[in-house]
């Protein structure tokens, strides 16, 4: 799993993704209420890696020229150019755009810096104190090259238009697939909530209109020079954006369907979803050293985590050992003394092979096959407690004897096992396992594909004490056990059978209010939930003779 933070300046909001696919989507607001449910999410525990991305009016763009140097004189210099331009902030960045075409052909550098406002320096010391593994910071106006390039745009001026917040839009400028500089516009409240395809096309004309003049202004473009406006949009609203969206000769307007342009990253939605996933997304899959603005000693919890995992890996591996140890103790019991000399025998080998290639060892066991057996008992014995509801008991009980989840209670746990048809049936809808079976008439292909493999669920019902909570308060609890299950350890996938409200990932109640809350308040809102925890099956033995696998 892969955690993105991803702050505009207004709020912080936090998505989960599991492979390509978005699991899980929270929202926090800098009030007392939000950093408190924000430190509960920082501590719980959960060993992920995470990134911040952030998309910001205070993000500074400045473009240089200096001497073509190269080596070590290019870096002094241009940690001079920084220190130079933005004085004392944290938070910088330089990127080489090229070389001028002209005159000396100095360098042209790209500059840009991320002010420490109030809350942003507050956001960061929340990270700082519970010692979250940040990877590193990185802006939607770099992430957007990469856009560019998947879309294969060739036009030499291009500006990328996006909207990852309901306030405010991005504009970056690239020339020759280098960005050149970038903007964030915020947008007059009457619109802000108005999603129409009319007004997403107004929004996106009358702000390239004023960026278009900047840049002829500022004498980025030239007169007459063409300008090609590429644009995230809802796919449904493009054919109305095109109609609204005139354009010129010198201004040309291109609209991307967010869902189409999601499919070629690989990325996998429920539902309708804005810019602000993709661009979380994109986040999530950068390498670490693509990193802009993090500084070298706020990546030190980072740095510990990595340690810790390879810890981790040493330890594994080194359980091989126990078990094969552990094997021969077994054969050494008074019901194998017949056989003793001869195991003996081998383990003296199993030892010398052991010390001389360590990381190889699983391969070099082939020749002890009268031990396998014992091996792969002692194993699957071992995987199979981990798949029974005691062994679930105390990780339930610690999410539910959490103050923030006092609202629920549990009234029903039921143990079952199901074949994953089975499942797919109850979770898509049916009230029956009886009715899961295919029905009359299907295609005999598809009877034969049936996997009768029988794979254990958990499910947790009971009701929500509303006592007067607010719409928002209840959704984003719901949220927030749902992904404190779904962290449980064994647990593949929580499936939400009932609910106090919905919360599945097709839905927006995170900006409801108003009248939304009130409503809340009101008799007629469920307050029951039904929810199935799914287990990961027990991992086989490999024929081949590994024990663990692919690790």
């Amino acid at each position: 799993m892969s955690r993105v933070f991803f702050y505009t300046g207004f709020r912080m909001e936090v998505f989960e993704f599991k492979s390509n696919t978005l699991s899980a989507r929270l929202d926090f607001k800098y009030d007392e209420e939000g950093i408190k449910q924000f430190k509960v999410l920082l501590s719980d525990g959960i060993p992920v890696t995470s990134r911040l991305l952030v998309d910001l009016r205070d993000e500074d763009f400045i473009r240089e020229q200096v001497p073509h140097v190269s080596g070590k004189d290019r870096q002094i210099m241009l940690e001079r150019l920084k220190a130079r331009t933005f004085r004392d902030a944290k938070y910088r960045y330089t990127r080489i755009l090229g070389r001028r075409d002209d005159g000396r052909r100095d360098d042209m550098v790209l500059l840009s810096s991320l002010l420490e406002t109030e809350q942003f320096t507050g956001w960061m010391q929340l990270f700082s104190e519970h010692n979250t593994p940040l990877v590193g910071i990185w802006s939607t106006a770099y992430l957007s090259e990469q856009i560019i390039k998947k879309l294969k745009i060739k036009d030499d001026n291009v500006l990328f238009f996006s909207r990852q917040s309901k306030s405010a839009v991005r504009e970056t400028l690239f020339k020759k697939g280098k960005i050149f500089v970038s903007r964030q516009a915020k947008l007059e409240r009457r619109v802000r909530k108005d999603r129409s395809a009319e007004t997403a096309a107004t929004i996106v004309a009358t702000n390239v209109e004023v960026m278009q003049r900047f840049l002829v202004n500022q004498r980025i473009l030239g007169p007459g020079e063409e300008l090609n406006v590429y644009s995230i949009l809802q796919d449904l609203y493009i054919e109305k954006a095109e109609m609204y969206c005139e354009g010129s000769d010198q201004l040309k307007f291109h609209f991307v369907g967010i869902r189409a342009l999601a499919e070629k990253f690989g990325l996998s939605v429920q539902g309708d979803f804005e810019a602000d996933t993709l661009f979380s997304f994109l986040c999530s899959k950068q390498p670490p050293h693509t990193q802009i603005y993090l500084c070298k000693d706020q990546k030190l919890p980072y740095y510990r985590f990595l340690i810790q995992q390879i810890i981790k890996v040493a330890t594994f591996a080194g359980s091989i050992a126990s078990v094969i140890t552990a094997t021969f103790l077994l054969l050494n019991s008074a019901e194998f003394n017949n056989i003793k000399r001869t195991e003996q025998a081998k383990l003296q080998r199993f030892s010398e092979l052991y010390n001389q290639q360590y990381s190889q060892l699983e391969h070099r066991i082939a020749d002890a096959q009268r031990i396998k057996g014992s091996v792969d008992l002692i194993y699957n014995i071992e995987r199979e407690t981990d798949l029974n509801p005691q062994a679930l008991f105390p990780a339930i009980g610690g999410i539910f004897s959490d103050p923030n989840f006092s609202l629920f209670s549990i009234q029903n746990l039921q143990w079952e096992k199901h074949t994953p048809n089975e499942i797919n049936a109850i979770v898509s809808g049916y009230s029956d396992l009886k009715t899961a079976t295919i029905p009359d008439g299907e295609y005999f292909e598809e009877y034969e594909e049936v996997d009768y493999q029988f794979q254990p669920t958990l499910r947790i019902s009971g009701t929500m004490v509303k006592k007067g909570e607010k719409y928002s308060d209840i959704v984003r609890a719901t949220e927030a056990l749902i992904s404190r299950l779904s962290s449980i350890h064994n647990v593949s996938a929580v499936h939400v059978l009932a609910h106090p409200v919905d919360v599945r990932l097709g839905s927006k109640f995170s900006d409801e209010g108003g009248a939304k809350e009130e409503g809340a308040r009101e008799s007629d809102l469920s307050a029951s939930f039904d929810f199935r925890l799914l287990l990961k099956p027990a991992e086989p033995i490999n024929p081949e003779g590994e024990l663990y696998g692919e690790y």
